[in-house]
């Protein structure tokens, strides 16, 4: 019974770091694409000046790539579909004759309830982390293309 409890606990650990971490990815984000508007107004800013062509279409790739990784990570920190204990089961062990059962006869049926949540868990857990890798790696595609864009801007004018 032990294991299946430390599984669950697990389970919701893999949850929330997931979700915390997609947060990070929304976070960073937006502080790049704000970045990029900074760096666009101030490179733009003479008269005389005219942003390439070829980095025109870098930047805007940047950021394609940028709401792309916002948008997968609010998929990945939305609330989701996980599977609990309902109230009915907690009133059905609540129950006289459930509290008077011995542990033999209750450990069973509960571990069968917690091994239910916990693929249920593992299942969205795996969503999750699917919509994380995409958002990060259209973040690092991001950053790529903006380091690029900006020696661009640097070095050929």
């Amino acid at each position: 019974m032990k294991l299946v409890q430390d599984q669950l606990t697990e389970e919701r650990n893999t949850k929330a770091s997931l979700e915390t971490r997609a947060i990070g990815v929304i976070t960073s984000s937006g502080a790049l694409v704000t970045l990029i508007f900074a760096l666009a107004a101030l490179v733009t800013k003479p008269d005389d000046f005219d942003l390439p062509v070829p980095v025109r279409l870098i930047l805007g790739v940047v950021l394609a790539a940028f709401a792309a990784a916002a948008v997968l990570a609010l998929i990945t920190a939305r609330p989701g579909a996980y599977h609990e204990v309902t109230l009915e089961s907690l009133s059905a062990a609540a129950s006289d004759k459930a509290m008077g059962a011995s542990a033999l006869e209750g450990e069973p049926e509960i571990a069968r309830g917690l091994v239910q949540i916990i693929s249920k868990s593992r299942e969205e857990n795996a969503r999750k982390a699917r919509f994380l890798r995409a958002a990060v790696t259209f973040e690092a595609v991001a950053a790529l293309m903006l380091t690029v864009g900006v020696s661009v801007v640097l070095f050929v004018g």
